[in-house]
């Protein structure tokens, strides 16, 4: 049996080693983890980027993605896009590669990165060792990880969000990340992981300070102080599984996506340094 830890001033919450996929609002509440919902502006601090520099064939209707040749990853964003059109199930493969594309697609891979699919990380909780299984991750070659991607399996319901999967894997990541420093010779310190919730094809961008407290509360016990995700929901006008159909929102949503990119990078080189 694990060990358990009851955090008394938390309303009696039991918390359990637990891998991340199992984790749940009782994990949050334990730990004083709260979600701050913000607006693009109030998110990003400035006004939504030019797309000019893009590939243009990312805002052409999916069904002509065969006529995209010299761009791989614009290809299979459209080619994935139809196939997510033809299934509401959102099934996981499928978001995967998704969002895998819509990344190499932005460069997100670029300055020494890559995209990983399926990545486990391994998460040391309540003196146990767990995992916690990254849908997509962008990281360094070293193994450092600075974005996890979750989906959220309840796409068609707006009250669900995965934030507590997406905790355990951030937090997670940050404890590699700093076994990595340590292994540097440099101190360990807290961190911000950058997340995304994919609600079908529409991502949730979230902010994750994971602080020294908050590591050494959930890998040896104790009280951390409070925990303020940030999260920036982009607001769909009609049904989730269809709406990048519209090439003017799905500008909309890419420019959100370099707005996070630059987030990406800024927070990697804190974490590399």
């Amino acid at each position: 049996m694990p060990p358990l830890l009851r955090i008394t001033n938390m309303a009696n919450i039991i918390l359990s080693a637990k891998s991340g996929s199992d984790w749940s609002h009782n994990e949050l509440a334990a730990l004083d983890i709260t979600i701050t919902p913000e607006s693009t502006a109030q998110f990003f601090g400035c006004d939504l980027p030019s797309v000019n520099h893009l590939d243009p064939n990312l805002f052409i209707p999916y069904k002509q993605w065969h006529k995209v040749k010299n761009n791989c990853a614009v290809h299979n964003v459209l080619s994935y896009m139809g196939q997510l059109m033809e299934n509401t199930n959102s099934p996981k493969l499928i978001v995967n590669m998704y969002t895998t594309n819509i990344f190499q697609a932005l460069d997100f891979d670029s300055n020494n990165c890559i995209v990983v699919e399926h990545y486990p990380i391994p998460l040391m909780m309540q003196g146990s060792s767990c995992w916690a299984k990254t849908n997509v991750a962008l990281m360094s070659y070293d193994h450092q990880v600075f974005c996890i991607v979750q989906e959220n399996k309840f796409f068609n319901s707006v009250d669900f969000v995965p934030e507590a999967q997406l905790m355990a894997e951030a937090i997670a990541a940050a404890q590699v990340n700093n076994t990595l420093c340590k292994l540097e010779g440099l101190p360990a310190k807290d961190m911000t992981i950058m997340a995304i919730a994919m609600v079908g094809m529409v991502p949730e961008f979230y902010e994750v300070l994971v602080s020294l407290e908050l590591l050494k509360a959930v890998k040896h016990g104790g009280v951390p102080p409070p925990t303020i995700i940030r999260k920036c929901q982009i607001r769909a006008p009609h049904l989730q599984a269809r709406v990048m159909l519209d090439a003017k929102y799905r500008k909309y949503v890419i420019q959100h996506y370099l707005f996070f990119h630059d987030l990406v990078n800024k927070n990697s080189l804190n974490i590399m340094t």
